[in-house]
């Protein structure tokens, strides 16, 4: 058995007894295998696992047996997916979302126990019909990338505190993601300094550049470029991010950037999405490609070339940074399709006369699929944020311990485990930071 820090889910039919009592024994199994069917395709559609159906609920987990940096994150999204998909077959879900240590058998993956599993049990039990409730460490991992709602503190059976809850309402797609509790950036001040100089150097020469951000799972990627992001004045910034899961993504983050731009919301009607697009665009036939790549306009019949959209892009792009400097900040794009790599390439490329950063997050497998990424190019910068040293560990626990200072023997037990990775430090339950009693 082996301790790993998952995302768990917990969702159940709401008025499962209604629907068995009134209807034929027959028509009701099929409704709710048809339920169980819609859960399970979102569960893996972004990466869960399902690990039991119980009665008329499902248990599933995000982070086993692989973990990821967003696990927290697939999760509520599954969970928002799950109420829409159940929703056309006329039927509601509740769901409750939590992270924490659980228990798991390394043989076959699966999981025992755990006070994540349990409070995202309590959490479902209590979310109401179309509910997505989140539990404290699932709200930390998730901040900055979710709408969401105070529901304030809840007296939960088996938990001697009552247990702060939030009700997610949507992902916040456009924002870099952010998770963990808001701390001073630590130990990354060169790097933050390099990327504003490049910054600068894009805007005084007007020319596009590309700056390639590598790092291994929650070292600080997104964090150092929130952190430049904020520092900036008079630049537009537009954000997107490549997904590993879902339907139609290959664009999807061309989608976010031109949504994002266009002022378009997923409450918008196609014809008001359509308006918008155009508007923004000034321009029919860039509004059209980029709506095909974005999804935006369904009603535009036919496919386009790769080419075409690349062509559209730029022209687009090249309208955006006229007035001002503009950053697009494609994220996690290890998990880009080819058509959005060669599209960033292109655009660094191909851009003329305007102050254009392109700032690209990946993790180091970007390279087994694209050796030569940004190579051979004059303005290409790629750098490596590595873990934290020791200090600068202590530092970042030292700002997230509120508190007081923290027990030396946890302290060392925590730079040890988590082994300079900011995102591990943040996530870790909040009785490894246990106050000194000194």
């Amino acid at each position: 058995m082996e301790r790993k820090l998952a995302t768990v889910l917990f969702v159940d039919l709401v008025d499962s007894t209604a629907l068995v009592a009134g209807a034929d024994p027959e028509v009701a199994r099929r409704r709710v295998t048809q339920f169980f069917d819609r859960v399970s395709h979102c569960v893996t559609t972004h990466g869960g696992i399902v690990e039991k159906f119980a009665g008329d609920a499902v248990l599933a987990a995000f982070g086993i047996p692989q973990a990821h940096e967003d696990d927290a994150e697939r999760a509520v999204r599954a969970a928002l997916a799950m109420l829409d998909s159940v929703a056309e077959l006329g039927l509601e879900a509740r769901v409750g979302v939590e992270s924490g240590e659980v228990v798991v058998d390394e043989a076959d993956s699966t999981f025992a126990t755990g006070e994540a599993v349990t409070l995202a049990a309590r959490l479902q039990q209590a979310a109401g019909a179309g509910e997505v409730l989140i539990g404290p460490h699932a709200y930390r991992l998730t901040s900055g990338r979710l709408q969401t709602e105070d529901v304030g503190p809840l007296d939960v059976k088996g938990f001697g505190d009552r247990i702060w809850t939030w009700r997610a309402e949507a992902v916040l797609d456009g924002a870099l993601k952010r998770g963990g509790v808001a701390a001073p950036l630590v130990g990354r001040e060169a790097e933050l300094e390099l990327l504003q100089n490049t910054y600068e150097r894009a805007v005084r020469n007007r020319r596009a550049h590309l700056f390639t951000l590598y790092g291994d799972p929650g070292v600080g990627k997104s964090r150092l470029a929130q952190e430049f992001v904020e520092g900036l004045e008079g630049a537009t910034v537009l954000v997107g991010r490549a997904l590993p899961y879902g339907e139609s993504v290959t664009y999807w983050p061309l989608a976010e950037m031109v949504k994002s731009a266009a002022g378009i919301t997923d409450d918008d009607p196609l014809e008001v999405a359509v308006e918008k697009l155009r508007e923004s665009c000034e321009n029919e036939a860039i509004a059209d490609l980029l709506g095909l790549a974005s999804g935006v306009l369904e009603a535009v019949k036919g496919e386009r070339s790769q080419q075409e959209i690349a062509w559209a892009a730029r022209e687009w792009v090249e309208r955006m940074a006229e007035n001002q400097p503009l950053v697009l900040a494609f994220e996690d794009i290890h998990w880009a399709e080819d058509a959005l790599l060669d599209l960033i390439e292109h655009l660094a490329e191909w851009v003329r006369d305007a102050p254009l950063l392109i700032i690209s997050l990946a993790r180091a497998e970007l390279l087994d699929v694209r050796p030569g990424w940004g190579g051979g190019r004059l303005r290409a910068t790629a750098i490596e944020l590595e873990p934290l040293g020791r200090e600068e560990s202590e530092q970042l626990v030292e700002a997230l311990a509120t508190d007081g200072p923290i027990d030396a023997d946890a302290l060392e037990a925590l730079l040890d485990k988590t082994e300079g990775n900011p995102l591990f430090v943040a996530s870790s339950p909040s009785g490894s930071l246990t106050p000194s009693r000194r």
